[in-house]
């Protein structure tokens, strides 16, 4: 077998002109930058999406820093209410307990006011014994 048997390109290439292979050279060159030029775009817009990307990586970071730092802020916030509702009850319970004394101390009143009446009533019983005493003693003393 031959060479042009076997590669029948070389005997297609042979039997063109030089003028037809420039021509043919020259579409190829033409062709070839144009893929160049392609797989230049190619890569300056990969690299985009990928700066693109990483801009977003870090943007989303960001946001996850932030809503740590929100959620971290809720607990303490409601650590805090936490808090305000315990001494809530307890100044609650405080008032409840300053009632009860309230109450006990009316009471207390109460008891002492019906004493003083008692001893009011009893004084006004003894200086009217007192009085009609002293009316008997000066009939006594007149007669």
């Amino acid at each position: 077998m031959g060479i042009f048997e076997v590669y029948p390109i070389v005997f297609w290439v042979s039997s063109l002109s030089l003028g037809s292979l420039l021509v043919i050279l020259d579409r190829l060159l033409v062709s070839l930058c144009h893929l160049l030029v392609s797989l230049h775009h190619l890569l300056v817009s990969s690299r985009n999406l990928l700066v693109s990307l990483r801009r977003l990586l870090v943007s989303s970071r960001h946001l996850l820093v932030s809503l740590r730092h929100l959620f971290v802020s809720l607990r303490h916030l409601l650590v805090s209410l936490r808090h305000l509702l315990v001494s809530l009850r307890h100044l609650l319970v405080s008032l409840r307990h300053l009632l009860v004394s309230l109450r006990h101390l009316l009471v207390s009143l109460r008891h002492l006011l019906m004493s003083l009446r008692r001893l009011l009533v009893s004084l006004r019983h003894l200086f009217v014994s007192l009085r009609r005493l002293l009316v008997s003693l000066r009939h006594l003393l007149v007669n």
